[in-house]
Order: C-alpha cells, then sequence, then structure tokens
C-alpha cells in the first residue's frame, strides 16, 4: 500500500508557477547581461557590492577601501555589508547573472503581491501581469539603470511591498520595511508614514527591526558600524558631488539644473521639507478617505522626491506606484488619475539620461529641455498633484473611496 500523500493539483501549479517565473527571469537575465555593454563601469555598483562583500568576509572595514581606479566604496548601512558578504564566493561574472536573475524574480513578486493586494483574484491575470512587466522591465528606464548599475532597489521594493499588502494589525507587520531602512535608510519614511495613520503596531515593529538591523551590524563589525553611523551615514557628497547629475532625479537635482548651480543645499532644504510635509498630509489624506493603498504606494514617491540623492534606478519603486493606480483608474475610469499615470510611464519609459551623458550635469535653457531632464521628478510632483486633487472630490463620489481589501481585522 502506498502512503505517500499525493501532491495536490494547487501543489503542482504553484510549482510551476515557481519554475516559470525563474526560468523567464534567468532568461532575461541573460538577455540582460547581452544587452549591457562591457566596460569598467558595467554594473558598477554591483562591483562595489562584490569588494565589499569580499572586504566584510575577510574581516576588513567595507568603508575604507576603493575600487581601483574608481573612488567608490559601499555607502549603504553595515547590516547590507553583511548580506553583500556571500557574494565574496563567486566570481563578477557569475554575480551579475546571478543578481539579475534576483531582480527578474523580485519584479515578479512585487507585481504578485500588488496585483493580490488591488483585488486581482485570478492566477493566471497576476502571473500574466508580472511576466509582462518582467519583459518591459529591460526598456522601463529606472528598471534598465537597475539593470546596467546591479542596484538593490528592486529587492528593496519587494520587501516594502510585502508588508503593506497585509492587513492592518497583523502579527510582524513591519518586519520587512524596518529591514529594508537597515538595508537603505530611505524606507524609513514609511515607519512615520504608519505613526501618522494610527498604525502604531506597525511603526514601532518596523522600528524594532531596524534597530535590530543595526544591533547585528555593531555586533559583528563594530569598528564599521561606528565609522559608518558617526559619519559616513550623513555625508552626502560621499555618494557625489554634484546633485545636477541628469541621474539624479529629485527635488534638489531639479533645483540644481533650474538654477544651473550645484549649490542649493540651504534652498533645497526649505523646499524638500514643504513637499515633505504637503505629501504626506496627501498621503494621510488619501488614507483616510479610503484610498489606502494609493496613500501608501505615493509615500514611497514622497521618498524619492526630498532625498539628496534619488539615482534613476531608485524609481523602480513605479513598478507597485503603476500597478496600484493603473487599478484605481480601471475601477473608477478617474481622468485625473488616468492622465497622471500615462504621463508618469511616459517619462519613465523616456527617460533624459537616453540622449544625454547620465552622469554629468544637465543645464538646458529651454522649457522642453527642463522637462526632459527632470522627468521623473516631474513625474513624482504630477502624482502627488493628482492624490491632492482626489482629496478634493465629493466623498459620495465613486473616485473618493474604493475599498482595500488589505484593510479590515487581522488575522490573529
Amino acid at each position: 500500500m502506498d502512503v505517500r500523500t499525493p501532491i495536490r493539483p494547487a501543489g503542482w501549479r504553484s510549482a510551476l508557477i515557481v519554475l516559470g517565473a525563474l526560468g523567464w527571469s534567468v532568461a532575461l537575465a541573460l538577455l540582460a547581461r547581452r544587452l549591457v555593454e562591457g566596460g569598467p563601469w558595467t554594473t558598477f555598483d554591483l562591483q562595489v557590492f562584490h569588494a565589499s562583500g569580499t572586504a566584510v568576509w575577510n574581516g576588513d572595514n567595507p568603508y575604507l577601501f576603493w575600487l581601483p581606479q574608481r573612488e567608490l566604496s559601499l555607502v549603504y548601512p553595515p547590516f547590507a555589508g553583511l548580506l553583500l558578504a556571500p557574494l565574496s564566493l563567486l566570481s563578477l561574472e557569475a554575480v551579475r547573472i546571478v543578481w539579475f536573475t534576483g531582480i527578474f524574480l523580485a519584479l515578479q513578486g512585487a507585481v504578485w503581491l500588488t496585483t493580490g493586494w488591488v483585488g486581482v483574484r485570478r492566477v493566471r491575470v497576476r502571473l500574466g501581469v508580472g511576466l509582462a512587466a518582467a519583459g518591459a522591465f529591460v526598456v522601463f528606464d529606472p528598471g534598465w539603470q537597475e539593470l546596467w548599475s546591479g542596484q538593490v532597489n528592486m529587492f528593496l521594493a519587494l520587501l516594502i511591498v510585502a508588508d503593506l499588502c497585509r492587513r492592518d494589525g497583523a502579527r510582524g507587520r513591519g518586519v520587512m520595511i524596518g529591514v529594508a531602512a537597515g538595508i537603505k535608510l530611505t524606507p524609513g519614511l514609511f515607519i512615520l508614514y504608519f505613526l501618522l495613520t494610527h498604525r502604531f503596531r506597525e511603526a514601532w515593529t518596523a522600528v524594532a527591526s531596524f534597530a535590530v538591523t543595526v544591533a547585528v551590524g555593531f555586533a559583528v563589525m563594530p569598528g564599521a558600524a561606528w565609522s559608518y553611523w558617526t559619519g559616513h551615514a550623513w555625508d552626502t557628497d560621499r555618494i557625489h558631488q554634484d546633485p545636477g547629475i541628469s541621474l539624479n532625479q529629485n527635488l534638489r537635482g531639479m533645483m540644481a539644473r533650474l538654477l544651473h548651480d550645484p549649490d542649493v543645499f540651504v534652498s533645497w532644504l526649505a523646499v524638500a521639507l514643504v513637499v515633505l510635509v504637503g505629501g504626506l498630509a496627501v498621503c494621510v489624506g488619501l488614507h483616510r478617505r479610503g484610498l489606502v493603498r494609493e496613500g501608501a504606494v505615493l509615500v514611497g514617491v514622497v521618498a524619492l522626491l526630498v532625498s539628496p540623492i534619488s539615482w534613476a534606478y531608485h524609481w523602480v519603486w513605479l513598478v507597485p506606484v503603476f500597478v496600484v493606480l493603473t487599478a484605481l483608474v480601471v475601477r473608477t475610469r478617474s481622468r485625473t488619475w488616468g492622465v497622471a499615470v500615462l504621463l508618469a510611464a511616459a517619462a519613465s519609459f523616456v527617460a533624459p539620461y537616453t540622449w544625454v551623458e547620465p552622469w554629468v550635469r544637465h543645464t538646458p535653457t529651454t522649457l522642453g529641455g527642463q522637462l526632459e531632464s527632470n522627468s521623473l521628478t516631474v513625474a513624482g510632483l504630477l502624482l502627488l498633484a493628482a492624490g491632492a486633487l482626489a482629496l478634493w472630490l465629493p466623498r459620495s463620489s465613486p473616485h473618493a473611496r474604493v475599498p482595500d481589501p488589505a484593510s479590515g481585522p487581522a488575522t490573529r
């Protein structure tokens, strides 16, 4: 008698989905590697990560080394350096393929979670959207920049979405956002958003998770952790001294290009504070209006706008933003959101660094040139403006409130 437990059809289906996503990701990773030109700057951030991992593995300080002929070293918290340590076990070329495959898997995972978050229940639709998004990622400019530089932002987006799509009050909600902030500080703004929307349990869970990442860094490499938190973490010039280069898509970069002056720190602080307060007010207002998902994803847009450095590849956060807002447009047929999404999508697929050198400050003198060189920043401001306009809609309007399937009492 065969006592083995039979595999249910649902189990086979899940296994096939995972294998299909993995196979598609490997194929796209190999294609991306062919498209990424060889040369000293190929996947330059991944080169830093690989060298940082080697430094950590050997017990050295990852903030005190420089890649040969490149003034680059690790700029992320020590916890990120620990996660990068296993990369030292592979050759750089092997790391590139593994990393690209991971990016495409993270993308499909984020899309899978986000489509479920917005209420899509059909597995084929969710899977199809993920596969299509992964294929389009190569021509999506922030996605292309993510691949070309070999960055971590798609992994962070997956962690953040994994928390946001859970029910309010669910046990452990906030852990992933805390971990994301421990890898890179920018996601920490979601903790403030939790506090402003009175989700205190999630906020303190995220703070505790972030604190654990800091403690782990000090426990494993105390010297490097001390040098980072007392100096490197606050030195934005360590990343790049000219905020006006075309690849920097945020308020500070836009002001440097508008004023033709890289020294805009004081004026940028004032503008960034206004956008930070106003942007979070919009996000909280949307949450209270019932547009919970829309308010949550726009927090990431606010973070990118006000951050002192927001390279083009940081804007891969637009992937979950587009899924959430496109679902809203389909349900409500809102022209306001529809126009904002279309313009933002156009800006992210045809970006300024397509025609200009990304690491050189571009200071156009025409309106068209300014819009081109600040396309992602303008797109982010348009999305926030659409959110602000939505708050003016009457509460009885079908555009004003869309039930969130992730809201409601948590299963404890």
